[in-house]
Formats: structure tokens, sequence, C-alpha cells
């Protein structure tokens, strides 16, 4: 600990790890490479995860992030290639570069409203992000998603674009009409879409 910042958790951690209760900031790298740490419990209060924090914790599957979160740092779940999901709370208003870059585990994201820009590898090698949902006033970068993942401006249009895909599914028919308005970057970067 320095003061209210968490600076360092041993590399060889095993397990499950609560942040204790006072800390405000998770320092840059202070996780980085604890390949064994398999969960992770970040009261309220912690208001910024640093870059490269979590960097490479291959087998980190669940992390907590509360309400007092507003900023992700550059790299910061790089490598995490155990995480499924991850849910980040509305207060989240900045996720730097390559913030989840080769998360390989994660198959879909929801980005709070908060969140104005996307940069450019956010997301980029995750190979199986099948879709996000983005705020609609959120700047996307050419590279932020993978191009197989589908990116969706509302809930209600990544439900319509599920409901279209079961009744394909189960009735071998193209489904047409169920399309939501969306802000031309985004139609740009996916070359439109399905629903």
């Amino acid at each position: 600990m320095e003061g209210t910042t968490l600076a360092e958790c041993p590399s060889d951690f095993v397990g499950e790890f609560t942040v204790p209760d006072g800390v405000t900031d998770i320092k840059w790298w202070a996780f980085a490479d604890c390949s064994l740490l398999t969960s992770v419990y970040i009261p309220e209060g912690v208001t910024a995860i640093g870059d490269c924090a979590f960097r490479e914790c291959i087998r980190l599957a669940t992390v907590n992030i509360p309400s007092s979160v507003c900023r992700i740092g550059d790299s910061a779940f790089i490598g995490c290639r155990g995480l499924t999901s991850v849910r980040i709370p509305d207060s989240v208003s900045y996720i730097g570069r390559w913030a989840f870059e080769n998360c390989s585990g994660l198959t879909s994201i929801q980005l709070p409203d908060g969140v104005r820009e996307i940069s450019g590898g956010t997301f980029s090698t995750c190979v199986n992000l099948a879709s996000a949902i983005v705020p609609k006033a959120c700047s996307v970068d050419a590279d932020a998603f993978p191009d197989s993942c589908k990116i969706f401006n509302t809930v209600t249009e990544y439900r319509a674009h599920l409901v279209k895909a079961l009744v394909a599914e189960r009735n071998g028919v193209d489904v047409v009409g169920m399309h939501a308005p969306q802000p031309e970057p985004v139609i740009d970067r996916t070359g439109g879409r399905d629903i």
C-alpha cells in the first residue's frame, strides 16, 4: 500500500484477492503477471484502475468493478484470457487503449453511456467477442473491435438481433425491418448490419 493506493500484489499470489477497504486507486502494474490469481473483488471507493494493473493475469476469471470506478487505464486487463464476461459500471467514462486486448475468453460486452470513445486496440484481439453494446454517442476507432464482432447501439437493438437470429434459425428465413437507427461511424465501421 502507498497511502490509499494499492501498489502491488505478490506475483505468486494464488486464488481470490479482495482489495482492502479504503483503497481509492489500483496502481499501474499492481497485479501484473499474477498468473495464479483467479478472481478480484474491488470495493466501493476505488475510482481508478491503473495502466497494466492486471496485465497477463491469465487465470483471472472474474473481477468485480464497483460503481465508484470512473477510469480503466491503458492495457489494464491485457492478456487476461480467462475473463469470459466483465460488467463495466455506468460510472466509467474512460476505457484506455488496449484495455482488454487479447482477452480471448470474452464473448460479449456492454459499455456504459458515459464512455465517449473506444480507442484503437481496446478489444481488437478478443477473437471470441461476438457482440458489443456501445453508447449511441460513442466514437469507435476502426480497429477497436475484431472484425467478426457485431456492434449494437442499444440493448433493444441487440435483442432484436437475437430474435431475428432465432427466427431465421428455426424457420430458415431472413427477417427484415428490425434495424434500429445508428450513427454513421458505427455503420461504416462494420459494413452495415444484418438486422
